[in-house]
């Protein structure tokens, strides 16, 4: 397709800002204008064509949507170029993602591939108010977004320096990336050698400790194969000790050491669990043994101190008796009581009689008897007085006689009673003994008429042998187990030098990614410089020819300015040379060809021209590398009064013969005045906004 521009002949818009309903603009002529007061939709048609166009608003994030439609927001420009006519219509995405989406069809409404068709449409920004449209000079680039004003970005393109300025954009870019990038990989680089130096010398320090003492003993070093069959050798012999399966020789090296260690452990487990539970064993029959003896000495010897204390009784007895019986003894005592109670009634009668007799007798006369008043002759009074005097003194022998005789019986009956208590204790005390004997002979495992003090020394001393012997076997158990553990832990080692073996050679193959790495860096580094050098040899290349070409752009800018504003002291807009690359405008004076200012210093209809001073110049030198087609204004005329509005419509009347117009303005006298004056009454169409509500949108 041919390298030619476009004209908007149309726009339809709907949903999008003010727009409620659906509404059509047919441009008859080559430009548009939009006339109306403020606040009446002229700059939401102008932003509509704009977002038709290119997707972008005057604000970034701004919200298009009208809220109060429920239909599509949708712009759609009928297009024409290379005199085909085509529709662009633009869709917003509603939802979170939110974006466009733009499609292009023929006249037939066959739907287009709108990169094939407009390969070269690209938009140069122009502040708030103005969008550019043209196509490159050659083949399309992807551009990134440079951080350049938008007088930069069209004066750049003016010059033909776009690409030259793009590029050398982003070589220093590349260059900050890589310094950058350089900067972190070297930190990377230098962090990773570290730990694999610091991870060599680990390695190197186990492998060397194993070296110092090898598990593998006098011999050379063992291959891998040699220590897996020493660890299958190993695992069978264990296996037949604990009666395990043996293990599988095509198992891998872990899995036959984990298979070693398992029946080490279960060796030492089922070893000392035998022996412990024999020696248990034992130890509880000693103990049974003693206690039975025990119980054997205790019964034994209750039953001799029964049988001697009995014994002693029986004599005691024997002694008391001296030759009589218990029951003579008790006759004597019993004949010795009436006795006594004869004598003591004799006396008793004696002794009153005597104290009756004796008061009688005096006087020696015949005395009577107190009973029966016989007279009593004086010599039988006096016997009878003396034998009352002395059957005291019988009384006295025949009392001593009876306690003795009550005192021995007494001793009788206690011996008696002891006796008897003894002989009820001597049963049991038997029955006790032969329980014991009954009891230890099941411990000594021997008859009942068995000698129990010689049989428990034997047993005893043979348990003791028996516990001595567990106690050796336990040993020597624990001394095979020791034994076990340690070939465990040499074959343990011979693994584990063969795995830092390993490890040292992955590590070293790191070393080596890590040797390459660094080369590669130093290649890096190497494209850096080259891409500085040819950034900066680039970048002197662009300031030469920047400043061979700013003298005419410099001469159109003031041309344009001068005609815009005719400012009486500022009369000199040009580029500041001592900014490049960076393209920023200064105003000057010819008054003083040195003075240089920023536009601070003008006054706002002066400062509202300058703005459009670059684009007004542009489009009229004969040498541009582009063509521009479509150019868009809103609102140009702030702060111009009528003289500067009517030179301001003249200049876009000359703009107008090489560049489609849109444009707004609330300056509907000034307009309807001059337009006519200035434009063709076919090269263009007026539209006049009258009215706006939030329910029906712009009435155009």
């Amino acid at each position: 397709m041919e390298n030619s521009g476009f004209k908007i002949i149309g726009v339809s818009i709907e949903g999008f800002k003010g727009f409620t309903t659906k509404q059509t603009v047919s441009i008859d002529g080559k430009h548009l204008f939009l006339l109306g007061p403020n606040g009446y939709g002229k700059s939401s048609v102008l932003e509509a064509i704009r977002w038709g166009l290119f997707g972008s608003t005057k604000h970034k994030g701004e919200t298009v949507l009208n809220q109060h439609y429920a239909g599509a927001c949708r712009v759609e420009l009928a297009l024409n170029q290379g005199g085909k006519n085509y529709r662009l219509r633009r869709t917003l995405i509603r939802g979170i993602t939110g974006g466009s989406y733009a499609r292009l069809f023929d006249e037939s409404g066959q739907e287009l591939n709108l990169g094939e068709v407009m390969p070269q449409l690209d938009s140069a920004a122009a502040g708030e108010a103005m969008h550019l449209v043209f196509t490159a000079q050659a083949v399309k680039q992807k551009r990134s977004v440079e951080d350049l004003e938008p007088f930069e970005t069209t004066l750049y393109s003016y010059l033909g320096l776009t690409d030259a300025r793009l590029a050398i954009t982003q070589l220093e870019k590349f260059v900050l990336e890589q310094d950058v990038a350089l900067d972190r990989l070297g930190k990377q680089l230098g962090e990773s050698e570290h730990k694999i130096d610091t991870h060599v010398a680990a390695i190197e320090d186990s492998r060397d400790a194993i070296l110092a003492n090898p598990p593998w003993g006098d011999q050379t070093t063992p291959a891998l194969e040699q220590t897996k069959q020493k660890i299958v050798a190993f695992g069978k012999e264990l296996a037949v000790l604990i009666g395990a399966p043996e293990p599988p020789d095509a198992a891998d090296l872990d899995t036959l050491l984990q298979i070693a260690e398992r029946f080490v452990s279960q060796a030492s487990s089922l070893s000392e669990e035998a022996q412990a539970k024999e020696l248990v064993q034992v130890e509880h029959k000693i103990e049974n043994l003693r206690e039975a003896s025990e119980k054997w000495r205790v019964a034994l010897s209750n039953l001799a101190e029964v049988r001697s204390n009995l014994s002693t009784k029986e004599k005691e007895l024997l002694d008391l008796l001296d030759g009589k019986t218990i029951d003579q003894i008790e006759t004597e005592l019993k004949e010795a009581t009436t006795h006594l109670e004869e004598i003591e009634t004799t006396e008793e009668i004696k002794q009153l009689s005597a104290t009756l007799l004796s008061g009688r007798s005096a006087g020696g006369q015949p005395t009577e008897c107190p009973v029966c008043n016989v007279p009593m002759q004086q010599d039988v009074v006096t016997r009878i007085i003396t034998e009352a005097e002395e059957s005291g003194s019988q009384k006295g022998g025949m009392a001593l006689k009876r306690e003795q005789l009550k005192a021995l019986f007494d001793r009788l009956t206690l011996n008696k009673h002891e006796i008897l208590t003894q002989d009820n204790l001597l049963r049991p005390a038997e029955t006790a003994l032969e329980q014991t004997e009954q009891t230890l002979a099941s411990e000594l495992q021997a008859g009942t008429g068995t000698n129990f003090e010689v049989e428990t020394g034997n047993r005893m001393e043979d348990l003791v042998r028996q516990v001595e012997a567990f106690n050796r076997q336990i040993e020597n158990a624990k001394e095979a187990d020791s034994l076990r553990r340690a070939v465990l832990l040499n074959l343990q080692n011979e693994v584990r030098f063969h795995k830092l073996l390993s490890q040292h050679r992955r590590v070293q193959g790191k070393q080596e990614d890590l040797r390459r790495a660094k080369e590669n860096l130093e290649s890096l580094v190497e494209l850096r410089e080259s891409t500085f050098k040819i950034s900066s040899e680039m970048n002197n290349a662009l300031l030469n020819e920047l400043r061979a070409s700013l003298g005419p752009v410099d001469e159109a800018l003031t041309e344009s300015f001068v005609a815009l504003t005719q400012h009486p002291a500022y009369d000199r807009i040009f580029v500041d040379q001592d900014l490049l690359p960076k393209l920023q405008l200064k105003v000057g004076s010819t008054t003083d060809p040195q003075g240089k200012w920023d536009d601070s210093v003008l006054n706002g209809q002066a400062a509202s021209a300058l703005g459009l001073v670059p684009y007004f110049a542009f489009s009229q030198l004969t040498d541009m590398p582009f063509e521009v087609h479509v150019m868009l204004l809103d609102d140009p005329t702030q702060s111009f009064d009528r003289v500067h509005i009517e030179t301001l419509v003249e200049k876009l009347s000359q703009v107008g013969q090489r560049v489609q117009l849109v444009i707004s303005s609330h300056e509907l006298e000034p307009f309807e005045e001059f337009i006519p004056k200035y434009f063709p009454d076919t090269s263009h169409k007026v539209v006049e906004l009258t009215k706006f509500s939030i329910k029906d949108g712009p009435a155009l």
